[in-house]
């Protein structure tokens, strides 16, 4: 299947593809302290919803509604290929405000997060 994404503007995903995908989902995260996704730090966040197509056939995924801290988000879509498992694909991952929380700071000089945000560290 050929497909693509472009993120928009307005903070959307907007997929285009040109075979029929079964099934297009966007994933949403909220992580309120850290820009930060991961599994082993935010647990199962992602939850899915189910897009419907647009009146031109692409799938638009609108920009979460603003949270405190960070919102992750990214369109995944299933297409049967003739195999015994379906190919799943996704556009790239965005995440809004579009703000990074340590840039400018050499992370490699940091030993703890703590010491970015001025509070005492033990163990050292």
């Amino acid at each position: 299947p050929e497909y693509s994404w472009t993120f928009e503007n307005d903070g959307s995903i907007k997929v285009q593809t040109k075979s029929k995908p079964s099934k297009v989902l966007l994933w949403q995260a909220n992580n309120p302290k850290a820009r930060d996704f991961r599994l082993m730090t935010l647990g199962p966040a992602f939850q899915s919803t189910e897009l419907q197509p647009a009146a031109d056939g692409s799938y638009v995924a609108s920009k979460p509604s603003d949270k405190a801290g960070w919102t992750a988000y990214f369109v995944e879509l299933t297409f049967d290929v003739g195999g015994p498992f379906p190919l799943v694909v996704t556009s790239a991952i965005r995440i809004t405000p579009d703000s990074l929380p340590y840039k400018g700071i050499d992370l490699t000089t940091v030993r703890y997060e703590a010491e970015l945000n001025g509070k005492a560290v033990t163990g050292k």
